[in-house]
Parts: structure tokens; C-alpha cells; sequence
């Protein structure tokens, strides 16, 4: 199997997943329910957490194909490794250290509980964070890889000013305010860079 078409399974199954992760992913609430629904929780972020690698492996057959031997293409696979860090460290945050810390903490007295809804409130910033810049230099990885696609015409360039809209619109969106990082703007967010990625799977799958 040539390197394009690993690297378009690999862009295939991770936008799938990260789709359903979004789709299956919960809303906060009491420690009672992040209790309840532990399972969940854990389950959503570590499909989320696989994703990542993989979506950088098929990145990685993107970035070959349009020349690593070019500027542009490597920015690009670096900002969204680095992306791809706070991706991480978002999921880890909220999807395996906040439901441990709910359970050791649901029964505690209330003097330690006012304590532990301290510590959930600012990992809760510390995940928001984490997901801006995760947005960010999504974002900017996709500007630049489109941008690459329009100068090699490496692939068709319809799917680069796809790209290069979609990237600006998204940083623009980000940078106003317009869309922030609770679960449903972040889901918007991740549907269409998944929808785009799709795209660019597709293509080199084709790719002679």
C-alpha cells in the first residue's frame, strides 16, 4: 500500500472518530453526575486521545506529498503537532484526571468539597485554554497546507481554497469571540475540520 493511501485511511478513521467523540462527548455537571457518568466520560476522551496520533500520522502523508523539502508544509505539520500537545492535555484534563478527582471527592465533607469545586474550576480553565490553542493552530495548520496545495497543485486546488476559507473563517470566528470552547461550539469546530480532512483523505486515496 503506497504512503498516500496509509496516510488517507489514517485522515479517514480519525476524522470518524473525532465526529463520534463529539457526537457521544457529555456536558459537565455535579460531581454526583460526573460520577455517573465516569464510564462515558472516559471512554469519549480516550477514543479522543487515540485520534490524535493518528490524525498526525495522515498529516504527516499530507505534509510528504505536498514536499518536506518546502517551507509552508512544515510549518504546517509543526503547528499542528504542537496543537496536537494541547489536544492531549485538554483530554487528559477533563476526560481521565476530572473523573478520578470527582470520585474521590462526591462524598467528602463540605468544607473539602468547596475546596474540590475550587480545583475542578480552574482545571475547567486550564482545559479551555488548552482547547484555544488547539483550535488555533488547527486552524493555522490548515491555512498553511491549503495555501501549499494552491501553490503545488500537489492536489485538485478546490480542496486547497476550501481549506484556506475554512482556516480563516475558524481564526477569525476564534480570535472575535464569535465561537468559544464549551462542548457545542467546540463541536462545530471539529465537524468541519473533520469534514475538510475527509475531503483531503478521499483525494489521496485517489491520488495516483
Amino acid at each position: 500500500m503506497t504512503r498516500d493511501r496509509q496516510s488517507a485511511i489514517a485522515l479517514l478513521v480519525g476524522s470518524i472518530a473525532w465526529i463520534v467523540t463529539m457526537a457521544l462527548h457529555p456536558t459537565g455537571g455535579s460531581f454526583e453526575k460526573i460520577v455517573r457518568i465516569s464510564s462515558v466520560i472516559v471512554g469519549t476522551h480516550s477514543l479522543a486521545l487515540a485520534t490524535i496520533p493518528l490524525m498526525l500520522f495522515g498529516f504527516l502523508g499530507l505534509t510528504a506529498r505536498l514536499g518536506t523539502d518546502r517551507g509552508l508544509p512544515l510549518a504546517a505539520i509543526i503547528t499542528y503537532a504542537f496543537g496536537s500537545v494541547a489536544a492531549m492535555c485538554a483530554a487528559v484534563i477533563n476526560g481521565l484526571a476530572l473523573p478520578a478527582f470527582a470520585q474521590r471527592f462526591a462524598a467528602a465533607d463540605p468544607a473539602s468539597l468547596d475546596v474540590a469545586h475550587l480545583v475542578v474550576a480552574y482545571g475547567s480553565m486550564m482545559n479551555a485554554g488548552f482547547a484555544r490553542v488547539f483550535m488555533a493552530a488547527t486552524a493555522v495548520a490548515v491555512v498553511l497546507w491549503s495555501i501549499s496545495i494552491l501553490t503545488t497543485r500537489a492536489l485538485p486546488r478546490w480542496i486547497g481554497a476550501v481549506g484556506l476559507a475554512a482556516g480563516l473563517g475558524g481564526l477569525v470566528l476564534l480570535l472575535s469571540g464569535t465561537i468559544g470552547v464549551h462542548v457545542h461550539d467546540f463541536g462545530l469546530f471539529v465537524f468541519g475540520y473533520a469534514a475538510w480532512t475527509i475531503l483531503v483523505g478521499v483525494l489521496l486515496w485517489r491520488r495516483p
